[in-house]
């Protein structure tokens, strides 16, 4: 079975493990080094989601939530700062001065 890389709340929690076990052994087939982060499909890490790729050996994971990650936030509920293409660096620093 491919990984379909759908949402996992549209998932039974059968399928959402075999995806997080597929997917992961296939990057680290192809790219010959171990997985621990994972970037969930449309940014959704629900509670779920967030145990069954603990239990799957994910140590980090990445949302859609904009922000920074602060210490002791969940590893597994990481937010981001979009960057985009034509961004210069003072651009790019103004965004992180405004996430203080």
């Amino acid at each position: 079975m491919l990984a379909t890389h759908q949402a996992a709340d549209c998932l039974s929690s059968r399928d959402l493990i075999v995806e997080l076990v597929q997917s992961r052994a296939t990057l680290e087939n192809w790219l010959g080094q171990p997985i621990h982060a994972l970037a969930a499909p449309l940014g959704i890490i629900n509670e779920r989601l967030a145990r069954a790729a603990a239990f799957c050996g994910y140590k980090i994971g990445f949302t859609t939530k904009s922000g920074v990650a602060r210490l002791g936030g969940d590893p597994l509920r990481l937010p981001q700062i979009e960057v985009k293409g034509d961004w210069t660096l003072e651009t790019f620093a103004g965004a992180l001065e405004k996430t203080r």
